[in-house]
């Protein structure tokens, strides 16, 4: 199975009250598979850019 898009979600947890405190979220065209290392990377990068709210 083959998917055009994908989405990459990032939950930042209070680990002592097992609460969300923060989620980032991005979503992308998937291209190259050889690339898709770099392609996380960089929407890591994007998504964190906003962190803290």
């Amino acid at each position: 199975r083959r998917y055009k898009e994908g989405t990459l979600v990032l939950d930042v947890v209070d680990s002592g009250q097992n609460q969300l405190v923060w989620r980032g979220w991005g979503t992308s065209v998937l291209g190259d598979p050889s690339r898709m290392a770099e392609k996380i990377d960089q929407a890591v990068n994007k998504i964190l850019e906003k962190f803290p709210p």
